[in-house]
């Protein structure tokens, strides 16, 4: 739903689960020859949903 730019090489996705969960989940972006590299993956905390439409 949202891909946030968190820092030069690290991303956030916030987004549902298979279950409607939201989640966050942050990445480190490792170029054009790795995939990215999840670091961190959590329920949605409340300072990220405000990165949501209509999010507060």
């Amino acid at each position: 739903m949202v891909i946030e730019e968190l820092d030069e090489n690290l991303r956030l996705y916030l987004g549902p689960s298979r279950s409607g969960a939201l989640l966050e989940v942050v990445v480190v972006v490792r170029g054009e020859a790795q995939p990215e590299l999840a670091i961190h993956a959590m329920t949605a905390r409340q300072k990220y949903r405000r990165l949501l439409p209509g999010g507060d």
